[in-house]
């Protein structure tokens, strides 16, 4: 990183720990990602988006071409979301909008 570069952002990029989803291993190939919502955030709407070449960015809707989305209590406080896209390219890019 820079040196100019805020010793706060350096620290809080340094222990980041980002969500990764993990390779789908059953037809269709692509990738699965998952993330657990509290219940009360049931009401705040989400959306996943999806690139292969960060050059055309798509929207992750279930049942539009093979994405599925579902959400699975956990337990009485969470919620876990899986969203499963299929790709056939090498790399897929994935992110959670809120």
């Amino acid at each position: 990183m820079p040196k100019n570069f805020p010793r706060q952002i350096k620290q809080a990029t340094k222990n980041a720990s980002l969500r990764k989803g993990f390779p789908n291993r059953s037809e269709p190939l692509g990738i699965v990602f998952q993330f657990n919502r509290h219940q009360s955030a049931k009401a705040v709407p989400f959306q996943m988006e999806y690139t292969h070449d960060f050059e055309t960015i798509k929207k992750a809707t279930h049942g539009q071409n093979g994405v599925t989305i579902q959400s699975t209590s956990l337990n009485p406080i969470f919620d876990q979301i899986t969203v499963t896209i299929p790709a056939e390219e090498s790399q897929i890019f994935v992110w959670l909008k809120l």
